[in-house]
């Protein structure tokens, strides 16, 4: 009978063993599976903040001072380095996982207390946050797609007088599309 006992013991232990270590790698992957959701909605967030006011001094501004000492004239392959970048981030932007990002909210809503989750209006800011993803990633893409249209204008070599009256517009219309499509939209 003891014998009987001890086996029956034994294996209970070792099927517990097992089912703890299930428990275990599910909790990893899960918490995994929160940590990349999460950095894939910090990555569309940054964007999204960044695409305000950063991405205008970032590849245009700060780039175009550089060359006021040398009146404007620039190696048209410098340009195309500069155009290479917006080229990068457009290509980040693209790849900004929408629903991983929708499921972001949905984590960080479900974190928030039970007060919170039970107002209406919060319930409403979440959820039209996750339909304005898509349509912010289209806005952010359009966006570098007016810097790159700027910046090629200098591919002649030089950016004219005329050429810096279009950036500076450039600029306006990059303010006001942020204001009225990406701020409004969150």
């Amino acid at each position: 009978m003891k014998k009987k006992l001890l086996a029956l013991v034994f294996v209970a232990s070792v099927v517990l063993t097992g089912c703890k270590d299930k428990v275990y790698e599910d909790q990893r992957m899960g918490d995994s599976n929160k940590r990349e959701v999460k950095m894939e909605y910090n990555m569309y967030t940054r964007n999204m903040a960044d695409s305000g006011y950063n991405w205008y001094t970032r590849y245009i501004n700060d780039f175009i001072d550089s060359l006021k000492d040398k009146e404007y004239k620039v190696d048209p392959e410098v340009v195309k380095e500069q155009i290479k970048k917006v080229e990068i981030k457009r290509e980040e932007i693209s790849h900004i996982n929408a629903k991983n990002a929708k499921k972001a909210l949905d984590i960080i809503s479900d974190d928030l207390s039970v007060k919170e989750k039970d107002d209406k209006k919060f319930e409403k800011e979440i959820d039209k946050s996750k339909e304005n993803i898509e349509k912010n990633k289209k806005t952010m893409d359009e966006m570098l797609a007016s810097i790159e249209d700027a910046l090629k204008l200098g591919l002649d070599g030089s950016y004219s007088t005329e050429d810096l009256s279009k950036i500076k517009n450039t600029q306006i219309n990059l303010i006001k599309t942020y204001d009225e499509k990406i701020l409004s939209n969150n």
